[in-house]
């Protein structure tokens, strides 16, 4: 059960075994033993699977069968303690950013960088 919700979730979230892997701080080989042979990780690697892929551990191991609504960024941001809308914003750009090619994300930097260092 862990193993197809694992594949399922990480699907999901748009993430290749390569990618999922690296967030979660360990090699490819070892991620694809938890999805395809079934491998049960460790407790804390569990946990930072479920968090990783924002769901239950109970849902990643078969326990329930209801997985908890994804948050969205704002959710999980004002979870962290930052509740100005205008930061929300800001960090929201900022990953969209992130998300696009790093050449792009570099300049918008040092645009903002060289802005702040003209002030």
């Amino acid at each position: 059960m862990f193993n197809v919700r694992l594949k399922q979730l990480r699907e999901e979230s748009g993430l290749s075994q390569a990618e999922l892997a690296r967030r979660l701080g360990i090699g490819r080989d070892l991620y694809n033993k938890y999805e395809r042979a079934g491998v049960q990780p460790p407790y804390e690697m569990l946990v930072l699977i479920s968090k990783t892929l924002n769901t239950s551990t109970d849902y990643l191991l078969g326990v329930s069968d209801s997985n908890p609504a994804p948050l969205t960024t704002e959710d999980l941001l004002i979870q962290q303690g930052v509740t100005n809308p205008e930061h929300i914003a800001a960090i929201k750009n900022f990953i969209s950013l992130a998300a696009k090619d790093s050449e792009e994300t570099g300049e918008y930097l040092e645009k903002g960088l060289n802005m702040k260092q003209a002030n």
